[in-house]
């Protein structure tokens, strides 16, 4: 009987999440032609119809893609709007797919997002490099996200070498770009910083065009692309604890940005975005020295809404900075109001931890927000779900496992504590035999690109000989070719004088027989008078 009432329970339950994943599914589905009804009212007779692509990408950013079926239909439904100064937004709209694969299916998300890198490749589509950097770098979450990290070091490595050989600047600057953000994933913070400050070297800062995304915001490149890269090697200075460099490398990118803006940059809500993103940095830095007065300076700065409605990911982010400003105040109704708007976010969204805006991780602050309070055992809990969200970034889960064992400690759970320290030893060793496998794919990568740059260097130096060899034989059968005319010349002025000094000698031979003979025959007159 009791068997019988189990089995009866695990079936009525099997049911039940059945309908829920049914209903799930369903409302999805519903999504997607939502999504798809208003990309095909976008198109005009006069052109893109931008309230109802907008409302299309705000619908589409709250969409989970399952199915091959639903990404046919959205790239469809996007294909019609590939007409005239609009081609780009069709790669546009399959860049907002690859952010929600990223979600749904990180596998699926990276081989549709080398799908898409090759196809632009081999595109003649206007601006194609930059829709393809643009890839480039958004195929770095998936892979960060998942336990295909060491394929992604491998798959930028073999891009990073194939751009140089041809000199694509801006292919260099993102594999540049996204093997420093793989490296911080590991740990690895002096390779981080070494190649985001390779990607920084390779763009080009007087490039100012503007190129239109689906998100009423433009492509990042040029000097836009600069601010953006070099304020990363600010975040990489935080979280190797290098406050000072950090602080001294934010302000100068900060003024760069700020410049930008006021200037007309790249566009008012991407340009604002990047001062923000600077000014971040800064807040972070006070608030790790206890310079609150300074933070608060900054995150008014930080704090700008026009610039979140072109990368939501952001606004999370700021929001656990202010979670722990008022932390730090004590305020701690401000700071648990902080979080939960930014778990409505983050669920709202379905934002997962790695995100273009920064590292979303709220149980952590929530987690900091309970110690606060010495609520330990809340913050334990709290503790143990951010290591679970943030288990692909090492540096983040060291951090957590050493303040959950001094949590353990002052709860009196000397067992737990002991199970911990463990494991962050594991993982500590973890990361030190790490480091002498990316740093050899790091020196050897570089060793390849020198080699290149060798190979490339020696050949334009031969070319440049062969060229000059090839000059100088041209210029010695040219001199050649005139002395040989000019003697040919001479010899035939020489000819010519030469047949006239024969006439000449023969009319005078003629004469002076003529006057031979005439003088014989008066000689002979004489003689005979």
């Amino acid at each position: 009987m009791k068997i019988a009432m189990i089995r009866l329970v695990a079936l009525l339950c099997c049911t039940y999440l059945l309908l829920i994943i049914s209903g799930t599914a369903k409302a999805q589905q519903s999504r997607v032609d939502s999504v798809v009804a208003l990309l095909q009212k976008s198109k005009t007779k006069t052109g893109l119809d931008t309230t109802q692509f907008y409302a299309a990408d705000d619908l589409l950013q709250k969409t989970i893609l399952n199915t091959d079926a639903q990404i046919a239909q959205i790239e469809k439904a996007a294909e019609q709007l590939k007409f005239g100064a609009e081609e780009g937004v069709f790669y546009a709209v399959k860049l907002r797919v690859l952010g929600r694969l990223s979600i749904s299916d990180k596998y699926k998300a990276i081989a549709y997002g080398k799908l898409n890198i090759q196809q632009l490749e081999n595109s003649k589509i206007p601006n194609a490099k930059i829709f393809q950097r643009n890839f480039l770098s958004n195929l770095r979450i998936p892979y960060r996200e998942s336990d295909k990290l060491s394929e992604g070091f491998q798959f930028y490595t073999d891009k990073l070498s194939g751009y140089k050989k041809v000199n694509d600047s801006i292919g260099l600057s993102e594999c540049y770009y996204v093997l420093a953000g793989f490296y911080r994933t590991i740990g690895l913070f002096e390779p981080a910083i070494y190649n985001m400050k390779k990607s920084v070297s390779y763009i080009d800062t007087f490039n100012r065009e503007k190129i239109r995304l689906i998100n009423r915001s433009f492509l990042a490149y040029g000097r836009a692309r600069w601010i953006n890269n070099a304020s990363i090697i600010s975040d990489f200075y935080l979280q190797a604890g290098d406050y000072k460099n950090a602080i001294i490398n934010s302000k100068m990118v900060l003024k760069v940005a700020m410049h930008n803006y006021n200037s007309g940059g790249d566009g008012d809500t991407a340009a604002a975005l990047r001062s923000t993103f600077s000014a971040r940095h800064l807040v972070q830095a006070y608030l790790f020295t206890n310079q609150l007065d300074s933070a608060n300076y900054y995150l008014q700065i930080a704090d700008s809404s026009k610039a979140y409605i072109t990368n939501i990911s952001s606004k999370p982010f700021l929001l656990q900075l202010y979670t722990l400003y008022h932390i730090k105040k004590q305020e701690f109704s401000k700071a648990d109001s902080c979080l939960q708007q930014c778990w409505k976010m983050v669920n709202q969204y379905q934002m997962g931890v790695n995100q273009p805006g920064g590292i979303i991780e709220p149980d952590y602050y929530g987690a900091l927000l309970q110690i606060a309070q010495k609520k330990y055992p809340k913050a334990i809990t709290f503790l143990l779900k951010d290591i679970e969200r943030v288990k692909t970034i090492r540096p983040n889960v060291l951090r957590d496992y050493k303040l959950l064992a001094s949590l353990y400690e002052k709860t009196g759970n000397n067992i737990k504590a002991k199970e911990i320290y463990k494991s962050f030893i594991s993982l500590k060793d973890s990361i030190l035999a790490d480091q002498s496998k990316f740093r050899t794919i790091s020196f050897e990568t570089e060793q390849q690109i020198t080699d290149n740059e060798i190979s490339i260097a020696k050949l334009e130096s031969d070319n440049k000989l062969s060229a000059q060899s090839r000059n100088f034989t041209i210029g010695i059968a040219a001199l050649l070719l005139i002395l040989a005319g000019s003697i040919y010349y001479r010899f035939q002025s020489k000819k010519k004088a030469n047949k006239v000094l024969e006439k000449t000698l023969a009319n005078l031979k003629s004469t002076q027989s003529q006057l031979i003979q005439s003088e014989k025959m008066a000689s002979l007159g004489e003689l005979t008078a």
